[in-house]
């Protein structure tokens, strides 16, 4: 018998620390990005990561992404970038945030 995934929803709400004690969060440079290791309170074993993009060089964008184990995107909010383009054809200004739907799927951006 498998055990039942864990709800987007729910990762997106847990409470969550870093993982290290007097951890310095550095912004990464043009080119660059960083990363750092939260766990959740009420249920350490559930793990995730903040990563800080600057990656792309030529554009500039800046991206925050709480990402879930190794690979599970719940959110990620596009702070410098182009407008997102949603599944229903409507376009959303930068910045804006992707908020995971099943299965981490973030293709809808949501102004704020």
């Amino acid at each position: 018998m498998s055990s039942s995934p864990i709800d987007v929803n729910e990762l997106i709400e847990m409470l969550k620390q870093i993982k290290e004690k007097k951890r310095v969060i550095r912004l990464p440079s043009l080119g660059e990005q960083s990363s750092i290791q939260i766990k959740s309170v009420e249920k350490p074993v559930q793990t995730f990561r903040i990563v800080i993009n600057r990656k792309q060089k030529i554009s500039g964008n800046y991206s925050f992404l709480e990402i879930h184990g190794n690979n599970g995107l719940l959110l990620r909010l596009d702070i410098i970038g182009p407008p997102h383009t949603n599944p229903d054809g409507t376009k959303v200004p930068c910045p804006h945030i992707h908020i995971a739907r099943d299965y981490y799927d973030d293709s809808w951006a949501y102004e704020f």
